[in-house]
């Protein structure tokens, strides 16, 4: 279920059109769990709209896995750029796992991008928690070295981070840190159980 699509404060077409991009990157992928892959998009659509972040963020966690699983990364690059605003675009850009530097594990590179990204648009952490929400959601059908790796990186990774920014957020922001908090609190006991 897409949560959004009855909300008339946001801009239902170009929430559309981001999910009809998605749909189209995503359209043969499945997921550890035999789902289509679209429902993992969806689903932290859903949750940066349940915690009350804007348009934006939405999209962009409809777009987070667009540019790595496009079969032309330039052109889907292109296509964001130019069919959605340039907050969406960057937090698309910064959410994209790039090419491994030498000596540099792929995961500190990315959490090192991530958080200079954070630093530019809050934003970016909280599609991120959102994505590692919704991934640690299907949870039972990972290795346990993949739940450990995950769980780590929400707890002593990015979490730690979101919070020490939390003093600086404005209203909007710090409302839908609360409730991302209170959201990770109800659910995170039961991911620690699996």
């Amino acid at each position: 279920m897409i949560f959004w699509t009855k909300d008339n404060s946001l801009n239902q077409d170009i929430l559309l059109k981001a999910l009809d991009f998605a749909k189209s990157i995503h359209a043969h992928q499945k997921r550890k769990n035999g789902e289509p892959y679209i429902i993992h998009p969806i689903s932290v659509g859903n949750i940066l709209y349940e915690i009350g972040c804007g348009e934006n963020l939405i999209i962009a966690g409809l777009l987070h896995d667009t540019l790595e699983d496009a079969l032309d990364y330039e052109q889907a690059k292109h296509f964001i750029k130019t069919n959605f605003n340039t907050e969406i675009y960057n937090l698309v850009i910064a959410l994209t796992k790039k090419e491994k530097k030498r000596g540099e594990s792929i995961q500190k590179q990315y959490f090192t991008q991530i958080i200079e990204a954070s630093q530019i648009n809050i934003g970016v952490l909280f599609v991120k928690i959102a994505d590692l929400l919704h991934n640690l959601s299907t949870i039972k059908f990972l290795k346990p070295e993949k739940k450990k790796k995950w769980i780590s990186e929400l707890l002593d990774g990015y979490l730690p981070i979101l919070n020490k920014f939390s003093n600086t957020m404005n209203k909007s922001y710090q409302k839908s840190y609360d409730r991302l908090i209170d959201k990770m609190s109800n659910e995170l006991s039961s991911f620690l159980q699996l």
